[in-house]
């Protein structure tokens, strides 16, 4: 498995792999951490020759006695190296990015109120009102989010109350399946044509009736469905809609998202959920989907490695016997191939889907819903399997936006270090803690410290969502005062001396390094007067949580998140420095101009 495949090339570039350049400039190197200015790089094919003054560099170049050429960057730009994301999902994002049949429902300037979500479903080319067609074609939307949008107002199903006949799916959509995932992922709204297409009945004392799944939510009295589903019962439906669109959407779409993602710097990204659009029994599909547009487009697109998702693997004894060979697995044809290194657990839901596993009742939670969150799973479904994994040398990533959900994933992964006679694993990986969003108190950091873990922020809850946590998911008043000013506690993880690092969970939020570089320094909340001034990262800081520790959370420090002799050429350059804005306006003022993976220009 370790080798799955031969380069696409019929032979080896030796006029690309005895290239050299020598750019000169201002370089901000990042090494051990910190700016680490150069006025010098050079580089060789896909590696850095040598960094430095001008002269120690043209003396590397000229002892090779190989041809070179020499670029000086214009005034105020800036070389750094490439950053590097560490949490998103390649196939979802693709599956909405335009074009796409499936509609965007996300919080936006046109898209604020519930009405605004309605019309735009009724706009739909499938929306079929008078059941004229007769064909019953799905509507299927990403995006909304109660939690931003006014008024907070859910969508739903049998409310024989009759007080919000607005927000009825069935009103809404009465000859069309409609299914809405939400912007985290966690949640769905789906109607009574769309449960029946799942097999699904929605009224007690039928059949299909779910009755003892909470995860499928019912009306007080038990007696319904209400049209809200969580997590695992999400893709229990998500498996019946129409596929053939959606994967010729994805196919199709998966090569520009990369694209998409390379103007905004990233060299490097991290899929944290690979084999959630596999088939059953087959979790590595997804890889060898995404390998094939990388081997095709190889000379456009950042690396990618990537952990499975637990729910593909399925029975984790099964597949370690399946897939006996250690990781990390290479995937694919060409010279970028698909890393497959980790194991994704999803721990608890969505902070502003109130279901988070939080240390505290949430503010305005769902009506039955419980008031803390959930954790998905007992300790006991996930040590034994993660035990196995990293006795393997699987890295183990968790999904941990609550406090309790912090605490069991400390709690599990202690007990499985233990029995592994205290080792992390054969492979050296560091394990991670993802999200780390609310209810995070220092003990849990200062554990994860003394366990060798890192953590990476979903740093967009703060910008897009901490007004909104602070008004109407979590409070900041009273017994909750404190919560939403520790959203994403970066500045508490700095000094327990943890890695830590930003990501945007695409398609959740813009996968944008720059913006989560803007957000550390200033803690700024939209639609929120002001600025939070605790828990601030300086810019020195920020960058680091962009290049040099999600290098290490990916495993590829050796190589990537900083410029130093012997790693791969992979560099951005900004029109400005970063050092000469104001707190705030780097992804304003410094646009990325240019994007080089191991030498070559991709963007």
């Amino acid at each position: 498995m370790g080798s799955t495949g031969d380069s696409l090339l019929t032979g080896t570039d030796t006029a690309f792999d005895h290239k050299i350049t020598i750019y000169n400039g201002t370089i901000l190197t990042m090494a051990e951490g910190i700016f680490s200015p150069a006025e010098s790089l050079a580089t060789q094919g896909d590696t850095i020759l040598s960094v430095g003054s001008p002269s120690d560099v043209k003396e590397a170049v000229l002892s090779s006695k190989l041809p070179f050429t020499e670029r000086t960057l214009s005034p105020g730009q800036v070389m750094l190296p490439g950053f590097v994301e560490p949490h998103l999902h390649l196939m979802l994002s693709a599956m909405i990015a335009s074009p796409s049949p499936i509609l965007n429902l996300t919080y936006s300037e046109n898209l604020r109120t519930r009405k605004d979500v309605i019309d735009r479903i009724k706009c739909s080319t499938n929306y079929d009102p008078d059941g004229q067609s007769g064909d019953k074609k799905w509507i299927i939307g990403f995006g909304y989010d109660p939690s931003l949008i006014q008024d907070h107002r859910e969508f739903h199903i049998n409310d024989a109350s009759g007080a919000d006949p607005d927000g009825e799916l069935d009103n809404i959509c009465k000859h069309n399946p409609l299914y809405i995932l939400s912007q985290s992922g966690h949640l769905a709204y789906v109607n009574t044509l769309a449960f029946q297409a799942a097999n699904i009945d929605t009224h007690a004392g039928d059949k299909h009736f779910p009755v003892d799944n909470s995860l499928f939510e019912k009306t007080p009295d038990g007696s319904a469905l209400n049209g809200i589903i969580r997590e695992t019962a999400v893709q229990t439906v998500s498996k019946h809609l129409p596929q053939l669109p959606m994967q010729e959407t994805i196919i199709k779409n998966m090569a520009s998202v990369l694209q998409q993602w390379a103007s905004r710097g990233c060299t490097t990204v991290y899929d944290a959920g690979l084999g959630l659009f596999s088939p059953k029994d087959k979790p590595l599909v997804d890889a060898y989907a995404i390998a094939v547009v990388m081997a095709l487009h190889h000379n456009k697109v950042p690396r990618l490695k990537g952990a499975l998702a637990i729910q593909s693997i399925g029975d984790v004894p099964t597949f370690l016997g399946r897939y006996p060979d250690p990781p990390p697995w290479q995937i694919g044809l060409g010279p970028k191939k698909v890393t497959v290194q980790g194991v994704k657990y999803w721990v608890d839901g969505s902070t502003q889907g109130f279901t988070a596993a939080v240390c505290q009742p949430y503010l305005n939670p769902p009506a039955g819903w419980p008031p803390n969150g959930s954790l998905n799973f007992p300790d006991d479904k996930c040590y034994a399997p993660m035990k196995d994994l990293i006795a393997k040398g699987w890295q183990i990533v968790m999904h941990t936006n609550g406090g309790a959900a912090v605490e069991q994933a400390l709690r599990v992964l202690e007990k499985a270090f233990n029995a592994n006679g205290g080792s992390q694993g054969p492979n050296g990986f560091i394990h991670r803690l993802e999200h780390v969003t609310a209810n995070v108190s220092r003990t849990y950091l200062q554990k994860a410290k003394k366990l060798g873990l890192s953590v990476t922020h979903l740093i967009a809850h703060v910008r897009t969502w901490g007004h909104t946590f602070s008004t109407w998911v979590l409070g900041n008043e009273g017994d909750q005062a404190g919560r939403s000013d520790r959203l994403d506690p970066v500045h508490d993880a700095l000094e327990e001396g943890l890695v830590y690092s930003f990501h945007s969970d695409c398609p959740v939020s813009e996968a944008d390094p720059l913006q989560y570089v803007d957000t550390a320094v200033t803690r700024k909340m939209i639609d929120a007067a002001g600025e939070e001034e605790s828990g601030c990262l300086t810019l020195e800081q920020a960058m680091r949580g962009v290049t040099y520790n999600p290098a290490i959370q990916v495993g590829g420090l050796e190589e990537i998140g900083t410029l130093e002799k012997g790693k791969k050429a992979d560099f951005v350059i900004l029109g400005k420095d970063p050092r000469s804005v104001g707190d705030g306006n780097v992804r304003k003022e410094c646009q990325v101009l240019e994007t080089w993976v191991g030498g070559v220009r991709v963007f």
